[in-house]
């Protein structure tokens, strides 16, 4: 589903980063969790299912949907 979150800490879904990648070309969303990780700021054992870090998930989404991006321009 694309409205389910792949980052809960701060609300990235695969629309998002689709919205974004389609738009300028690129994602941030790994760059900004990162950050935000590095900050302190997440709580991904609170708020991810899963119980762990999204990174992960959230760089292979920007990975697939990259390609559809060249393909496309």
């Amino acid at each position: 589903d694309q409205h389910v979150p792949v980052c809960y800490c701060f609300g990235h879904t695969p629309q998002t980063i689709e919205r974004e990648v389609a738009k300028t070309g690129r994602s941030t969303a790994s760059a900004t969790i990162t950050a935000e990780v590095k900050a302190g700021h997440c709580a991904c054992e609170v708020r991810n299912p899963r119980g762990t870090c999204c990174l992960g998930d959230v760089s292979k989404l920007e990975r697939a949907l990259l390609p559809a991006v060249a393909r496309a321009g």
